[in-house]
């Protein structure tokens, strides 16, 4: 029941990164700190776009690693 409860909250702090990602385009909010995450966030996804197209490009399998798609649930936004 324990780890359930933290796959569950895991889920719920990617959903509402993805909430407040929305929101910060469509500038419903503005708040520096959370503009930074949002920023860094952006980064990350393409460094990992560029790896996968490297790997794609040399034949290897892309590696998978679901527990490292979302944020942890202790994650802070600089």
């Amino acid at each position: 029941e324990l780890r359930q409860l933290r796959k569950d909250r895991q889920r719920m702090y990617g959903k509402l990164g993805k909430e407040v990602r929305a929101l910060l385009a469509a500038g419903e909010i503005d708040h520096p700190g959370l503009a930074r995450g949002v920023e860094r966030i952006t980064t990350l996804d393409a460094r990992i776009e560029a790896a996968e197209a490297a790997f794609r490009a040399s034949g290897e399998p892309v590696p998978d690693d679901p527990e490292l798609d979302g944020p942890p649930a202790d994650a802070a936004i600089d």
